[in-house]
């Protein structure tokens, strides 16, 4: 846990208070929509296990084959995911003013592999418009890459006309 001093007082009590009052809405046992790292939203998964620290979620499922399958995301992903009608999709975006605003109101990404914060986002894609890095390194969750790589096209189509 981190502590700073602000006009509201010590961060951590905050921190802890909001979270306390989110976590009944997912209790253990529950079916709930998962987006898998393909972008597919799944809705068969069981939330395993809420950890009010760290704000994680663990879900698990059964495949077809009788393997569990386990997936650790951010408590607000999963609120998300089972709320669509408040979230901005990443593929309504038509320029990258418009995807940024909306990396931003969604709060980041919960990848394969980890979160990604909104600025950390931003700056892959920024890298990746100006070729200094390749597109792969953009998650693909929500579409994002799949968009990414379209409004660059887009920004190049743009450019080739005038």
């Amino acid at each position: 846990m981190f502590k700073f001093e602000n006009i509201f007082g010590p961060r951590e009590v905050i921190k802890e208070q909001v979270l306390s009052k989110k976590t009944t809405d997912l209790p253990e046992g529950k079916i709930v929509n998962v987006r898998r790292s393909n972008g597919e939203i799944e809705s068969d998964w069981k939330i395993f296990k809420t950890n009010d620290k760290d704000g994680l979620v663990t879900v698990r499922k059964n495949n077809k084959e009788g393997k569990i399958l386990e997936k650790t995301i951010q408590q607000s992903e999963l609120r998300d995911l089972n709320n669509l009608e408040n979230k901005t999709s990443i593929s309504s975006a038509k320029n990258f003013t418009e995807l940024f605003e909306i990396i931003e109101s969604n709060g980041g990404l919960q990848g394969s592999k980890k979160f990604y914060e909104a600025s950390e986002l931003k700056e892959i894609i920024n890298l990746v418009r100006k070729e200094k890095i390749n597109s792969n390194l953009i998650t693909r969750t929500e579409g994002l890459r799949d968009q990414v790589e379209y409004l660059i096209d887009q920004e190049l189509l743009d450019k080739n006309k005038t």
